[in-house]
């Protein structure tokens, strides 16, 4: 392995551990998660409804319990995501020197895969989210080596997607047809039969068990909170124009932001660069998919065989196309939706399909004898600057990541403010979503001797005393997004006697009691 890829490895190690030493606050989900790990242990979390509408795949249920037993400290309760997302990173230096014919692409995917901020983030994150991202890998590892592996190890790899991504509840079925028409294109259908038969039980058995709890597990709002976000089906302008805003969006989530690749509501999604970052991303990948679909009708005309950028290309991108399509299908049928979190399922394979892109442009005229042409030369330098592009979208993000690991909806600070300064009896009032989060960091406000009062969502300063049961107290703001402009007007009032003001996050001390 080159010692770039390997320094460009270890700063993706580093750059994990940085977010997950940092301190950062669990947000709203993460805190509803923890609490339900301390109410139930695993045999309840996995025949309860959780309380706090929390939904997680058995595997990371029965991982996480095991952790909050050992300890309930936040850093033994995020080793799992942690775990995942170095595994991701070894795995994808592996692939790369296993699959990659060229240096360029290999540094690209082992450079995405390990700088991209969102996998970073979900290294560091109480949720399935970086397990998913890692299964996705091993899935396209495990179709592009299943000779290798074999009927078993391919039965405990899909049992295992299965026990740790609900959307792998559609994925490995997808997968598994894909299988089982290669088994029978080259043994025939009734051997294919007989060589899967016991293998694809035991799935199929695992599938149906886990298919009925989560269906029986599932909090009673998602179906109308999910119902909402559905993509469209691709059949008019409507439906292809969401369906091309989604992909500039995973393009975003996985070389510039942390975020949710949905829409152009936020003002990043619309952004030149923005734009411009995406056509680069799709513009290599599609550019190699040509190329190799070019030079594989040539190799099959000519009677001769195809070089080995494009033959490993056809190997990564038929499972990373299924399990794009899976997704597609999904949100189609409106089974899971394609936007939101469970997208990061699909970030590791834009990885792959953009390096195996950049590995077919890169092999010249497809012969691997390193001949070159004046067209060649000038495709090459096109290339080195597609991939000098991507190389600082992701790089860039990244090690502001590393200078600055905390979330931009950080509460801790806040809370951590109102502690020092408040004195033993004083009410905090809690606005909107930092509920949960104040329930789980409740002891820092135990400890200052504070009384907490939670479920005010109204910034109206007369709202906000009657919560509080008095003119004095401190207000909490964990979640400024939507008021924003409510919540800096109330930053403003005279009565405010003191200010902790965050990018995502506010906390005020307020004094409605009358001057004498």
């Amino acid at each position: 392995m080159a010692p770039t890829i390997v320094a460009v490895m270890v700063l993706g190690v580093i750059v994990r551990l940085r977010q997950f030493m940092s301190g950062r606050s669990l947000w709203v989900d993460e805190a509803a998660v923890a609490l339900d790990l301390a109410d139930f242990g695993v045999v309840e979390a996995l025949t309860r409804v959780s309380p706090r509408q929390q939904m997680a795949p058995a595997g990371f249920l029965i991982v996480s319990n095991l952790a909050d037993a050992v300890s309930s400290e936040e850093w033994m309760l995020r080793l799992f995501p942690l775990v995942a997302g170095l595994a991701l990173v070894l795995l994808a230096g592996w692939y790369a020197s296993r699959r990659l014919a060229h240096p360029v692409p290999r540094l690209a995917l082992v450079g995405i895969v390990s700088l991209s901020p969102s996998l970073i983030h979900y290294s560091a994150e109480l949720k399935q989210y970086g397990g998913e991202a890692l299964l996705a890998f091993i899935a396209v590892v495990a179709a592009v080596e299943r000779e290798s592996l074999g009927r078993a190890r391919l039965a405990v790899l899909a049992i295992v997607m299965l026990g740790f991504s609900v959307t792998a509840l559609l994925i490995v079925p997808v997968l598994g047809l894909g299988l089982f028409a290669v088994e029978a294109r080259g043994r025939g259908v009734s051997q294919a039969v007989r060589h899967l038969l016991v293998p694809g039980v035991a799935v199929l058995g695992c599938w149906a068990v886990l298919v009925t709890w989560t269906l029986l597990i599932e909090p009673g709002y998602m179906q109308e909170f999910w119902g909402e976000v559905f993509a469209p089906a691709p059949t008019d302008v409507a439906g292809l124009q969401w369906w091309a805003e989604a992909a500039v969006g995973l393009s975003h989530l996985t070389l510039s932001n942390v975020g949710i690749a949905s829409s152009w509501v936020e003002p990043a999604w619309a952004t030149t660069p923005t734009r411009l970052l995406s056509v680069v991303l799709w513009g290599v990948a599609s550019a190699g998919a040509v190329v190799a679909v070019m030079r594989t009708v040539g190799a099959r005309r000519d009677g001769c065989t195809v070089g080995t950028a494009t033959a490993a290309w056809w190997g990564a991108v038929v499972p990373s196309g299924a399990i794009a399509a899976a997704f597609a299908i999904a949100a189609i049928v409106d089974q899971y939706p394609f936007r939101g979190r469970l997208i990061l399922f699909l970030v590791p394979l834009v990885a792959v399909v953009v390096a195996h892109g950049l590995d077919v442009l890169f092999d010249g005229d497809g012969s691997g004898d390193g001949s070159t042409t004046r067209s060649m030369r000038v495709r090459s330098v096109l290339v080195m600057a597609a991939a000098g592009v991507i190389g600082v979208a992701v790089a860039v993000p990244a090690l502001g990541v590393l200078v600055d690991p905390f979330d931009r909806w950080d509460i801790e600070p806040a809370i951590e403010w109102i502690t020092q300064g408040a004195e033993p009896g004083d009410p905090v009032v809690i606005y909107g979503y930092s509920a949960r989060q104040s329930q789980y960091y409740g002891d820092h406000f135990t400890d200052a001797g504070v009384v907490r009062v939670t479920s005010c969502c109204d910034l109206r300063m007369d709202a906000l005393e009657a919560a509080a049961g008095g003119p004095r107290f401190w207000l909490l703001h964990g979640h400024i997004r939507t008021d924003a402009e409510q919540a800096a007007a109330l930053a403003e009032r005279p009565e405010v006697m003191a200010a902790y003001r965050g990018e995502g996050v506010m906390a005020l001390l307020i004094d409605l009691t009358p001057l004498p």
